[in-house]
């Protein structure tokens, strides 16, 4: 068993990234809805295996918009990252 375990939704939307969900060992610890104008959900899984080795943090991409052109969402992310920048 990992020594921690969390993961954090963010919401791309026409404004930036929106903080999403906060689960602990696979359990919603904060929910947050998801916003209505959202194109894209990614995961930022992060695990650590003991109190003394570094964080393995993964991405994932939970959901993408079927109403939004994979144009649109590129732009978004060249606008506001990849990923976000911020922290919990």
């Amino acid at each position: 068993m990992s020594y921690d375990r969390y993961e954090r939704e963010y919401h791309l939307t026409p404004t930036g990234w929106k903080l999403g969900n906060f689960s602990f060992y696979g359990k919603v610890d904060e929910p947050v809805d998801a916003p209505a104008d959202r194109v894209l959900t990614m995961v930022k899984e992060v695990e650590q295996s003991s109190g003394y080795s570094p964080e393995d943090v993964s991405w994932r991409e939970e959901w993408r918009s079927a109403d939004v052109s994979r144009t649109e969402v590129n732009h978004l992310l060249w606008q506001f990252g990849e990923y976000p920048t911020y922290t919990e």
